[in-house]
Protein backbone atom coordinates (compact mmCIF):
# COMPACT_ATOMS: atom_id res chain seq x y z
CA UNK A 1 0.00 0.00 0.00
CA UNK A 2 1.73 3.28 -1.06
CA UNK A 3 1.78 6.70 1.01
CA UNK A 4 -1.56 7.75 -0.38
CA UNK A 5 -3.71 5.15 -0.23
CA UNK A 6 -2.23 4.55 3.53
CA UNK A 7 -3.14 8.18 4.82
CA UNK A 8 -6.67 7.68 2.95
CA UNK A 9 -7.33 4.55 4.92
CA UNK A 10 -6.36 6.40 8.09
CA UNK A 11 -8.71 9.63 7.37
CA UNK A 12 -11.54 6.69 6.52
CA UNK A 13 -10.69 4.84 9.92
CA UNK A 14 -10.39 8.28 12.06
CA UNK A 15 -14.25 10.01 10.23
CA UNK A 16 -16.12 5.96 11.10
CA UNK A 17 -14.49 6.68 14.78
CA UNK A 18 -16.05 9.96 14.82
CA UNK A 19 -19.19 9.45 13.28
CA UNK A 20 -19.99 6.03 14.28
CA UNK A 21 -22.82 4.48 12.72
CA UNK A 22 -23.54 7.97 11.23
CA UNK A 23 -20.23 7.15 8.83
CA UNK A 24 -22.93 5.10 5.92
CA UNK A 25 -25.31 8.02 6.33
CA UNK A 26 -22.61 10.61 5.41
CA UNK A 27 -21.51 8.56 1.99
CA UNK A 28 -24.74 8.26 0.93
CA UNK A 29 -27.04 10.65 -1.64
CA UNK A 30 -30.16 10.41 -2.61
CA UNK A 31 -31.96 12.72 -5.04
CA UNK A 32 -35.03 12.49 -3.23
CA UNK A 33 -33.53 14.27 -0.40
CA UNK A 34 -32.79 17.19 -2.74
CA UNK A 35 -35.15 19.94 -2.59
CA UNK A 36 -37.07 20.87 -5.74
CA UNK A 37 -35.39 24.18 -6.21
CA UNK A 38 -32.04 22.90 -6.24
CA UNK A 39 -33.16 20.30 -8.60
CA UNK A 40 -34.68 23.35 -10.64
CA UNK A 41 -31.24 25.45 -10.18
CA UNK A 42 -29.39 22.05 -11.65
CA UNK A 43 -31.33 21.58 -14.48
CA UNK A 44 -31.47 25.77 -15.15
CA UNK A 45 -27.82 25.93 -14.83
CA UNK A 46 -25.78 22.68 -15.53
CA UNK A 47 -22.83 24.27 -16.78
CA UNK A 48 -22.45 26.53 -13.13
CA UNK A 49 -23.33 23.03 -11.90
CA UNK A 50 -20.70 21.04 -13.21
CA UNK A 51 -18.37 24.26 -12.08
CA UNK A 52 -19.61 24.24 -8.09
CA UNK A 53 -19.09 19.90 -8.51
CA UNK A 54 -15.46 20.26 -10.25
CA UNK A 55 -14.56 23.08 -7.31
CA UNK A 56 -15.64 20.84 -4.45
CA UNK A 57 -13.57 17.72 -6.14
CA UNK A 58 -10.47 19.91 -5.97
CA UNK A 59 -10.93 21.42 -2.81
CA UNK A 60 -11.60 17.75 -1.33
CA UNK A 61 -8.69 15.87 -3.70
CA UNK A 62 -6.38 18.59 -4.51
CA UNK A 63 -4.38 15.94 -6.16
CA UNK A 64 -6.51 15.30 -9.33
CA UNK A 65 -5.63 18.65 -10.21
CA UNK A 66 -2.13 19.13 -8.95
CA UNK A 67 -0.24 15.52 -10.05
CA UNK A 68 -1.40 15.86 -13.68
CA UNK A 69 -0.55 20.00 -13.76
CA UNK A 70 2.86 19.26 -11.86
CA UNK A 71 3.41 16.03 -13.75
CA UNK A 72 3.25 17.78 -17.09
CA UNK A 73 6.14 20.10 -15.86
CA UNK A 74 8.19 17.71 -15.41
CA UNK A 75 8.14 16.51 -12.22
CA UNK A 76 7.31 12.91 -10.58
CA UNK A 77 6.85 12.01 -6.95
CA UNK A 78 10.86 11.87 -6.00
CA UNK A 79 11.35 15.44 -7.86
CA UNK A 80 12.16 16.74 -11.58
CA UNK A 81 11.84 13.28 -13.60
CA UNK A 82 15.17 12.33 -15.65
CA UNK A 83 15.69 14.17 -18.82
CA UNK A 84 13.51 16.79 -18.30
CA UNK A 85 14.19 20.45 -18.61
CA UNK A 86 13.46 21.09 -15.19
CA UNK A 87 16.10 18.58 -13.57
CA UNK A 88 18.38 21.55 -14.09
CA UNK A 89 16.92 24.48 -12.98
CA UNK A 90 16.32 22.00 -9.51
Amino acid sequence: MNATAAAAAAVAEKLKQLLGDRFNEVLELSLDQVPEEVLQYIRNNPGQTAFYLANGAILLFPALLTWPLLNALGFAGAGPRLGKHLKIAH
